[in-house]
């Protein structure tokens, strides 16, 4: 794949990452010129999925916590 350009990696990543990785692409906010860019779409992958957090998963694990004896109300 490193022999291939810029823009054939970067449709080969999003045809084998599937169809709804075409749509997230679309909502990430890169100019045309970007969207060809290999380094400049990983980066926005990565971006977008790593700062995601799961906000339900959240809530029940800070409403599962248990305060110890130890420890103070604040």
């Amino acid at each position: 794949m490193t022999a291939k350009t810029d823009e054939e990696q970067v449709d080969t990543l999003i045809y084998l990452m599937g169809d709804q990785a075409d749509d997230v692409l679309l909502t990430l906010g890169l100019t045309e010129g970007d969207k060809t860019k290999l380094q400049k779409v990983l980066d926005a992958f990565e971006k977008y999925f790593i700062v995601r957090r799961n906000v339900i998963y959240e809530r029940a694990k800070f409403n599962n916590r248990v305060q110890l004896e130890s420890e103070p109300v604040e």
